[in-house]
């Protein structure tokens, strides 16, 4: 008889997903796996940073409280990203606009979440998509301090270049390798360097765990069962 395969539980869990070095480049695998599927279908890339309305930001940019915010909570500012984006989803499915992507969500210095996006389109919806989440993500004090330059940003990808505009968000909610250590966690808010959240790529993912905050999402795509199955 042949002999038996014996695996730990300890060696099963380090095979997946719960090792932040697998999960990272199923990640980064699926991106790659999805700019060559674009390029192939002639589809172009976006790439935005999306933010809340200042009323969610316990803090100022400069530190200090915030005399804006009216006691919301992370959960509450992710709730409100998550609004946002099913009514800018259902708008675009509305105008026949066909797009598919990922979008991370990480921590300001302060805790309020905001999120990145990629997205792919057809060249002839490229405007039709950054304008539209534009006006969605300005419905809501659009017209606060700040609001227009720095609530919604986007900019149009280089061909090839996917995995470089998102691997580094990617990397910063889940094992902090390679550049990142000598980068470090900082994000633009309102035209200016911050630091994200402490403690690293630890600190972000104890954040979202207490927050019930899911980091990364694919939109349009195949389950990942799928991919892992391929």
């Amino acid at each position: 008889h042949a002999a038996a395969q014996v695996t730990t539980r300890a060696q099963a869990a380090a095979a997946t997903t719960a090792t932040p070095a697998i999960r990272r480049g199923e990640l980064l695998t699926r991106v790659r796996g999805c700019e060559e599927w674009a390029e192939v279908a002639g589809m172009v890339g976006l790439f935005t940073t999306n933010t809340t309305p200042s009323r969610f930001h316990p803090q100022l940019m400069a530190g200090g409280k915030n005399p804006r915010h009216d006691g919301s909570t992370p959960r509450e500012a992710q709730a409100w990203l998550s609004k946002t984006w099913a009514k800018t989803r259902a708008a675009l499915q509305r105008k026949g606009v066909p797009f598919f992507g990922f979008r991370v969500a990480e921590p300001h210095h302060d805790g309020c979440p905001h999120w990145h996006m990629l997205l792919w389109t057809n060249p002839g919806h490229l405007s039709a998509l950054r304008d539209t989440m534009r006006a969605y993500w300005l419905k809501d004090a659009g017209d606060e301090p700040g609001a227009q330059s720095y609530r919604f940003n986007a900019k149009a990808m280089d061909a090839g270049g996917a995995v470089g505009y998102i691997a580094k968000y990617i990397t910063k909610g889940i094992d902090d390798v390679g550049a990142l250590a000598e980068e470090g966690h900082t994000d633009e808010r309102e035209g200016q360097q911050a630091e994200l959240y402490g403690a690293g790529a630890n600190g972000v993912r104890a954040w979202a765990s207490a927050h019930g905050i899911r980091q990364f999402q694919a939109i349009g795509q195949p389950p990942v069962t799928v991919w892992r199955e391929l």
